[in-house]
């Protein structure tokens, strides 16, 4: 988002945004990572689950 202040400010509106609505939190990357692992949807190496299909 470097050299490009319009955007950055729609980014900061949009977390003060989300911010104020019930429910939403901001998680890190190691944070979703730990979700998805303890997740028994998330597939595994060797295992039979075939990827979501829309």
């Amino acid at each position: 988002m470097g050299g490009r202040p319009a955007r950055a400010r729609v980014l900061e509106e949009f977390i003060a945004y989300a911010k104020k609505q019930r429910g939403v939190w901001f998680a890190r990357k190691d944070e979703l990572a730990r979700i998805a692992l303890e997740s028994p949807l998330t597939p595994r190496e060797g295992s039979l689950a075939s990827p979501v299909k829309p």
